[in-house]
């Protein structure tokens, strides 16, 4: 998907992004890209990337990030 296809379709007007990034000792373990809007009075979530180090896999690390998502 190039940038502004991603841009246009994460990015809309109406919608709120957040980016949540984890770390351990200072070091980048993982991150989030989130997106929401509302959609006939509810709050829609969409988490558009999801990774997570090799090294912190398996470890809750993905369930800590997105519980920081607010969704």
């Amino acid at each position: 998907m190039s940038k502004n296809r991603l841009r246009e379709q994460s990015l809309a007007p109406g919608t709120d992004s957040v980016l949540v990034r984890a770390t351990v000792d200072g070091k980048l373990s993982g991150h989030a890209f989130a997106t929401f809007w509302d959609y006939e009075g509810r709050r829609i979530g969409w988490v558009t990337q999801l990774c997570v180090g090799r090294d912190f896999r398996r470890k809750g690390l993905a369930t800590r990030v997105c519980l920081h998502t607010n969704f």
